[in-house]
């Protein structure tokens, strides 16, 4: 429970990678790190970024999302499938005649009418029955994150398995809640506190995910240190495979196809998001140089025991203390620029 509390820290402000070493430091080596080698720094003060609340309506559709991942359900094959339907459907993607990477899935699961999928895929499984198959058109939006796709028309082959029917939604007990968390939570009014911490952590997050954006948009970069990035994909597929499996109760594979999306393809963007939340480090770490920001021994132990830790001490025993004094520093960078 406590790693997915930090690392979803980690996640929602690019993964925080900066240094601080046993007393009053700042990146690995006392700032002579040379951050300039990798980033040539932006605009970064002055930034506004609006501020955003997690209401107790947000915190009980959580709560919900979790409690309806782990229902009972039955296979539905006597009707057609409707908007609103969760649906099973093998698909293969192809361009020109020619099956695409990542084009072609078994048994996966979406929700007609969610909007996750490419726009006129979900509407052409609308009137379907199980059993049948047929074979749709649809264009890749100008954003997608393949950019080799983007703008590009595919058809696809779909069967529909089966219609999804959730049969019973368990209910939300102090029992259910020690199954879900191992017991490292005993009650259900544990487990909507530390929820709620969660969610305003992630509130937290985006503020500063907005902030960086804002500020890698007037940066430039040069080569990228490839053994951070390589690090911080296996550091996201850890925290999203723990999140899977703490909150839901799921894999990762069926994590991803709750968002409409394959394991494949889950992990392809992740290895973006990896090079993307490097970049963002680079930067964090270029300001943490030029402003002389500092982290003390104090600050390390109060924002180890503010993510859930007992103390700095566990959570190094969990990252290894370079890393979580560096985790800790980055958090600190971007919470300076937040509230100057």
């Amino acid at each position: 429970m406590k790693k997915a509390v930090l690392l979803a820290v980690c996640i929602g402000s690019a993964c925080m990678i900066g240094g601080c070493t046993a007393k009053t430091v700042t990146a690995p080596g006392n700032h002579s790190a040379g951050y300039d080698e990798y980033v040539i720094l932006g605009e970064y003060k002055g930034i506004t970024v609006d501020p955003v609340t997690v209401t107790e309506e947000d915190v009980d559709a959580e709560i919900n999302r979790m409690l309806t991942s782990r229902a009972q359900i039955s296979q539905v094959t006597d009707r057609a499938a409707a908007m609103g339907d969760t649906v099973s459907i093998d698909y293969e993607g192809t361009q020109n005649g020619e099956a695409f990477e990542n084009g072609s899935y078994q048994d996966q699961l979406i929700e007609l009418g969610s909007g996750n999928f490419i726009d006129g895929f979900e509407a052409g499984i609308e009137g379907m029955f199980p059993g049948e198959s047929k074979d749709i058109t649809v264009t890749f939006p100008q954003d997608y994150w393949d950019v080799s796709m983007a703008g590009t028309e595919a058809e696809f082959h779909i069967t529909l398995n089966y219609i999804r029917q959730i049969d019973s939604i368990p209910e939300y007990t102090d029992s259910l809640v020690q199954e879900l968390t191992g017991g490292d939570l005993t009650t259900t009014a544990e487990y909507t506190a530390w929820l709620r911490g969660q969610m305003e952590l992630d509130a937290v997050n985006y503020r500063r995910s907005q902030l960086m954006n804002a500020i890698m948009a007037s940066s430039q970069f040069k080569d990228l240190p490839q053994n951070r990035i390589e690090a911080m994909a296996k550091e996201l597929n850890v925290y999203y495979t723990d999140v899977a499996q703490q909150q839901y109760g799921e894999t990762l594979e069926e994590y991803a196809a709750a968002y409409g999306m394959s394991l494949e393809d889950f992990q392809n963007e992740l290895a973006m998001q990896a090079e993307q939340n490097v970049q963002q480090d680079l930067v964090t770490l270029a300001i943490s140089e030029k402003e002389n920001i500092l982290i003390t021994d104090v600050e390390c132990e109060e924002r180890a025991k503010q993510y859930g830790y007992d103390g700095f001490s566990e959570m190094a025993g969990i990252y290894g203390e370079e890393r979580a004094r560096e985790l800790l520093l980055m958090d600190k960078v971007r919470d300076t620029l937040l509230d100057a």
